[in-house]
């Protein structure tokens, strides 16, 4: 077996599925969205639905409950633009 162009295979397949990937997901705005960058605590955020963005944890949320036993509503996130509206 030949290893080395083993590799370059995978890596030329992986490049492939990147690029592919790329067209398949949609592209995120120019500009900030309403609420957009908006922070605090996770469960205090606004939930609404169908305004493209989501809430992320920061630091993540497994991090801080592990580290400090703080709930996932409690921890700190901010409102980023999602790629995938839902």
């Amino acid at each position: 077996v030949d290893y080395d162009k083993m590799k370059e295979r995978i890596k030329e397949r992986y490049k492939k599925f990147v690029e592919d990937k790329k067209q398949n997901i949609p592209q995120t705005s120019d500009e900030l969205l309403s609420n957009e960058l908006k922070h605090g605590h996770f469960g205090k955020l606004p939930n609404k639905t169908g305004d493209n963005i989501t809430g992320h944890h920061m630091p993540s949320n497994k991090y801080m409950q592990e580290e400090f036993g703080i709930k996932t509503k409690e921890s700190y996130a901010m409102f980023l633009e999602h790629p995938h509206p839902g």
